[in-house]
């Protein structure tokens, strides 16, 4: 639910980056549940 829709704020533009180089299935997977955590609806 939310309250006042007409006033909410537009989306923000959000980048993720990591240093070069091979990254580890951990990390992949850890980058892959954030960038799933803050997407809108889950998409």
């Amino acid at each position: 639910m939310t309250v006042l829709d007409a006033y909410a704020p537009p989306p923000w533009a959000v980048w993720m980056l990591r240093a070069p180089g091979p990254a580890g299935p951990a990390l992949a997977a850890v980058m892959e549940a954030f960038a799933a955590a803050v997407r809108p609806n889950g998409k």
